[in-house]
C-alpha cells in the first residue's frame, strides 16, 4: 500500500501525525486490498479541510471534511469513507439477493 500526504499551508505536529496515523489504521481495517491512500491537509486561517481518496480492490472512494480541530476532521472523513463503504456493500448485497446486474 501506498500511503501519500500533501500539507498546505503548515507543517505537520506530532498530533497531527499521530491523528492521520490513526485515521490509516481505520481505513486499512475498513478496506481489503487497499492500493493507495492518499490525505491532503489544508489550513486556511483557523479552519483545516482534510481530503482523502482512498483505492482499493472494491473501489475508489473520497471524502472530505473541514474543522478547527484537525483530529476531529480526519475522524468525519473515516466516518464518511466508512458510510460509503457500507451504502456500497449494501447495494452490492441487494444486487445479489435479486439477481440484477450491474449496468
Amino acid at each position: 500500500m501506498v500511503i501519500h500526504v500533501v500539507y498546505h499551508g503548515f507543517s505537520p505536529t506530532p498530533t497531527v501525525k499521530r491523528s492521520l496515523d490513526d485515521g490509516r489504521a481505520d481505513i486499512e481495517k475498513l478496506f481489503r486490498g487497499l492500493v493507495s491512500v492518499e490525505w491532503a491537509l489544508e489550513s486556511e486561517g483557523s479552519e483545516t479541510e482534510v481530503a482523502c481518496r482512498a483505492h482499493a480492490r472494491s473501489g475508489y472512494y473520497r471524502a472530505s471534511a473541514r474543522g478547527h480541530d484537525i483530529g476531529q476532521a480526519i475522524h468525519e472523513v473515516v466516518q464518511r469513507l466508512r458510510a460509503q463503504r457500507r451504502r456500497r456493500k449494501d447495494a452490492l448485497e441487494r444486487r445479489r439477493h435479486t439477481g440484477a446486474r450491474r449496468a
